[in-house]
């Protein structure tokens, strides 16, 4: 005999679950950091914009001389947002700030440029497959480190329109204090902002 559940009942329970898994995709980070988006991912929101730091390849990286973010930073409102590699800062514990890495320094002193391309193709990151607020945002074109020398064009700045998002992956100098067990910041510091937005994150 074939049993049959009202469609009440099973709306009830797709909520259920529903809650259950966004309560698991943004939770409660330490005194001092900001909200936690997934395992590695750290994300910071106002009216303005979306910033989310994934620090999932940085934990693996953590012996270089430099190591990767995987970044998605959303214009929600503005006219237009300028990244560029000077406006991007790391602030390590100590309050020290490091410019992004050039391709060249990359290119020359880092060996694992194309594993972390292939990890980042072959390994959805914590957030890839998450509806966002920006989630039906156009994608902005944004590769300030490609994979190899001369496979693609490089990205020295890129312009967010509004309503439009990029998603890349970013170098900074190992901080002389090292990165594990580390609160760090990622300030973005451009004209188009009254005062400079930043997220503070922890490698685990």
């Amino acid at each position: 005999m074939k049993k049959y559940f009202h469609p009440l009942i099973i709306l009830l329970i797709s909520e259920f679950f529903l809650t259950c898994v966004t309560q698991d995709i943004e939770t409660s980070a330490p005194s001092g950091l900001d909200k936690k988006f997934g395992l590695y991912s750290y994300k910071k929101e106002n009216s303005a914009m979306v910033l989310i730091v994934d620090v999932e390849m940085a934990r693996m990286r953590k012996n270089e001389k430099y190591f990767p973010l995987n970044v998605k930073i959303a214009n929600k409102r503005l006219d237009s947002l300028t990244i560029d590699r000077d406006n991007l800062i790391l602030v390590d514990q100590n309050g020290n700030a490091y410019n992004m890495a050039s391709i060249d320094e990359i290119q020359r002193e880092y060996d694992k440029l194309f594993a972390d391309s292939r990890f980042k193709n072959q390994n959805l990151l914590i957030g890839d497959e998450i509806q966002t607020s920006f989630t039906f945002f156009i994608r902005e074109r944004s590769n300030f480190f490609p994979a190899k020398p001369g496979g693609a064009r490089v990205t020295n700045f890129v312009i967010i329109g509004k309503k439009r998002y990029i998603d890349d992956r970013i170098y900074f100098p190992m901080p002389s204090s090292g990165i594990e067990g580390q609160i760090l910041k990622l300030r973005i510091d451009t004209l188009e902002l009254h005062i400079p937005f930043e997220i503070t994150f922890l490698v685990e």
